[in-house]
């Protein structure tokens, strides 16, 4: 599964409006591996675009949140936030349970379209949400931090990852959700070099070519999803 990410990073959107190549991309997989989904599209007239919205509902009230869109169409867009997505699947396909929601319009000039609409969709459908965990830039390293925000969700992860941190982080989904009143935070990976510093280098190369399939690990994105991101379902 988590070679799938090889393909993903090769998708284009050079010239393609509407529903992208990369949206494309996600159903196909989730077909492939015969997860059930729902896409939800909204018009919006201040961005004069219409996002898509990818959803893969569980019996749970526990979600995982990233976002598919970009802004560089010519990078490899692997680690922002290619892998999250790629990781989140994974999850799925491991824990049925879960519930996705796979967002269009977080990078600029959109900033949080798509979790903006996920919310009112939730809310106007009256779907329990216990916690939303929006993952980002999930493709290499050993450690995680989440954000600042003071949350149940938040402080569970603290205690059940003591070597974690938290950092105040730049615009993500979360803001937006908890803007609409679910519990949300972020959580980014980030590595350790061989001093035993954080390398947090990787963070920077967002929307550049820099940020390629080859600067991310399948091995860490596996123990991250099925050692972390399990951890925090079952625990929190």
């Amino acid at each position: 599964m988590y070679n799938e990410i090889y393909n993903f990073c090769r998708v284009r959107d050079k010239g393609k409006q509407g529903f992208s190549n990369r949206a494309d991309f996600i159903v196909k997989l989730l077909n492939k591996y015969n997860i059930e989904h729902k896409i939800v599209k909204t018009k919006s007239f201040l961005h004069g675009k219409t996002f898509y919205n990818i959803y893969a509902f569980g019996s749970s009230s526990k979600f995982l949140s990233g976002h598919y869109d970009v802004v560089n169409i010519n990078s490899d867009n692997a680690n922002d936030n290619s892998a999250s997505i790629i990781n989140m699947i994974a999850y799925k396909k491991m824990n049925p349970s879960i519930n996705l929601l796979i967002l269009d319009g977080e990078e600029p000039p959109y900033m949080g379209a798509g979790s903006k609409y996920a919310s009112k969709y939730l809310l106007k459908n009256n779907i329990p949400v216990k916690w939303i965990l929006n993952l980002e830039l999930t493709g290499k390293g050993s450690t995680f931090f989440t954000d600042k925000v003071k949350t149940g969700l938040n402080k569970c992860i603290g205690t059940n990852f003591p070597d974690s941190f938290k950092i105040s982080t730049p615009f993500n989904d979360s803001m937006i959700f908890r803007k609409y009143g679910f519990e949300s935070n972020v959580i980014t990976l980030v590595d350790v070099d061989e001093e035993g510093k954080i390398d947090m280098s990787p963070l920077y190369y967002s929307h550049s070519m820099q940020d390629s399939v080859g600067r991310i690990s399948i091995q860490d994105m596996k123990a991250f999803t099925e050692n972390v991101v399990d951890k925090i379902v079952k625990s929190c």
